[in-house]
């Protein structure tokens, strides 16, 4: 860590939208040269914050200092010429363009030996209409060896991965010379190997003289990055502390206001008689390659199976196909012994089938519409929410919303008639898709990555209800990428490699190291092929 100077001070920072407060005299001081983290439950203001130090958002009071200068940024161009740069959790690239267009975009430099007339109109005409692309791929280059942020100039934004599309947005506030540089939930939609990358990166960048703050939930990425953290809760700021005098369990009680147990209690469950019977599935991804090569799996009633693999091996086409989103090319399906094979969404509703997508925005809400709406999704057809047999009863579903948002803590609700789902911070948004979820009392329910950018008492809360529903008497096919989740979660643990089942085992007999073996390699350890199956029923094996 650098000096102790402050590089950005934050003073009784308040921020309000309507009757809501978002920020609630904020305090935050940031030292030259440090890791800063920035900790938070889902809807404790952390994004509204940043957004305000970015230019996104004017205070409604409060004071802003940085490098011991009085800020009020009018926009993020104001921010970014001041030298604060800021990477969005949902980044903001055009697909269709490559990584330099990207990171020049809104750039224009004049054309070689054009000297400028002073007349401020003519000159950004100029560059408007100009593009001399040679001075920023060289700076481009010259970014990405400086920092190891290995990437193409030349490919397309849509030809990347997650990670790769991470870097293409860190590189284009780097261009810009940003001091200081904000990292809104860096590791949101990044696998694990992923996420160590952007560690190592984040550290990379400190060590050339930035400065970095980054939003998180995640207690062990505080623990493991940052040299500081300040924890909001409810808007405030509840305190600063340094990450190496304090423990993870102290850490979540700042957050959430009372002591967060971090170790769950899975009572032992009698398992019962196969819900999920699904057999040598063969499913297509997107782009028409086989993604599922002859899957077995079947789940029993009052049973967790995790699935556990490295994003892109299956995980989503099984998931889907599990629900009848994505059609088999080959294989069967049977629900309770019936058999479903072939049958729209609706029909393994209607069986008693429950889904959590990965993408919450794209497949799990829609999020322009209501609460209201999002929470009744599943049941207009039903006679649960009609009058007369065909009228919607909006009162009725009004009630039925409050009750789910009371009982679920879905924060963040006005009238949940009128608030769209897309307000709701990323947490409550899944929270709300989950209680949808559980409150139908599935005979199986099919979770992929169910607590994927939830903040640590959301993701206690999930994971009680889920080992709720498994008490009883529901199956859960629990798809994630954290060895945390499938060990203190699953019955049994399958992994998946290049499509096919490759290991399966049970959290007793085996080791995170030996399950992450299989993940990466599509064998185990030693010791695990020789416990694998143990305490497994002898048909599922």
């Amino acid at each position: 860590m650098g000096n102790h100077e402050n590089i950005l001070e934050a003073k009784d920072v308040t921020k309000r939208f309507g009757d809501v407060v978002a920020n609630d005299q904020v305090n935050l001081s940031v030292r030259r040269g440090e890791i800063h983290g920035i900790l938070g439950e889902n809807g404790a203001g952390k994004s509204t914050l940043m957004n305000i130090l970015y230019g996104l958002y004017t205070p409604t009071d409060g004071t802003v200092v940085f490098e011991g200068e009085a800020r009020q940024f009018a926009s993020p161009k104001d921010a970014v010429d001041a030298g604060i740069g800021m990477v969005h959790q949902h980044f903001m690239l055009v697909p269709s363009m490559s990584v330099l267009e990207n990171i020049v975009l809104g750039e224009r430099e004049l054309p070689p030996g054009y000297e400028p007339t002073g007349i401020g109109v003519l000159d950004r005409l100029v560059g408007m209409l100009t593009r001399h692309r040679s001075a920023p791929r060289e700076r481009v280059v010259e970014l990405t060896d400086e920092y190891g942020l290995d990437i193409d100039p030349d490919r397309k934004v849509w030809e990347l991965d997650i990670g790769e599309q991470q870097r293409v947005e860190i590189l284009k506030a780097l261009y810009r010379d940003v001091d200081l540089l904000i990292l809104d939930e860096p590791t949101a939609v990044l696998t694990p190997n992923e996420a160590e990358q952007m560690f190592e990166t984040i550290q990379s960048l400190v060590e050339e003289g930035l400065t970095v703050i980054f939003i998180t939930h995640k207690l062990w990425e505080v623990e493991e990055l940052a040299d500081r953290v300040t924890v909001l809760r409810d808007g405030a700021s509840v305190e600063t502390v340094a990450t190496d005098g304090v423990t993870q369990s102290e850490l979540a009680e700042l957050m959430v206001g009372k002591e967060v147990l971090l170790d769950l209690e899975k009572a032992p469950v009698d398992v019962g008689d196969p819900v999920l019977q699904a057999e040598t599935l063969r499913v297509e991804d997107d782009r028409g390659i086989e993604a599922l090569s002859g899957v077995d799996l079947t789940v029993n009633r009052g049973e967790i199976v995790g699935v556990a693999g490295v994003s892109g091996n299956g995980q989503r086409e099984l998931s889907q196909s599990l629900f009848g989103f994505r059609p088999l090319l080959d294989g069967r399906i049977r629900i309770d012994g019936e058999d479903l094979t072939g049958e729209p969404p609706s029909g393994f509703m209607d069986a008693g089938v429950s889904y959590i997508p990965q993408d919450r925005h794209e497949y799990g809400a829609a999020p322009g519409l209501s609460v209201m709406d999002n929470a009744c999704a599943k049941e207009f057809e039903s006679d649960r929410f009609r009058r007369y047999g065909f009228l919607l009863d909006y009162p009725n579903m009004a009630e039925y919303t409050r009750d789910v948002v009371d009982r679920f803590d879905i924060r963040g609700v006005g009238d949940v008639e009128e608030t769209p789902a897309g307000d709701l911070s990323g947490g409550n948004l899944q929270k709300l898709i989950l209680g949808r979820e559980l409150d139908r009392q599935p005979d199986l329910l099919v979770a992929n990555q169910p607590t994927r950018g939830v903040d640590v008492g959301a993701i206690e809360s999930i994971r009680n209800l889920v080992l709720e529903r498994r008490a009883s008497g529901t199956g859960v096919v629990l798809v994630s990428e954290d060895l945390d989740e499938l060990f203190d979660l699953s019955d049994r643990i399958r992994v998946i490699y290049e499509g096919e089942f490759v290991f399966e085992t049970t959290p007793a007999a085996t080791t995170k190291t030996e399950v992450g073996m299989a993940m990466t390699t599509g064998a185990p350890g030693e010791q695990s092929q020789a416990t694998a199956g143990a305490g497994v029923r002898a048909e599922d094996r």
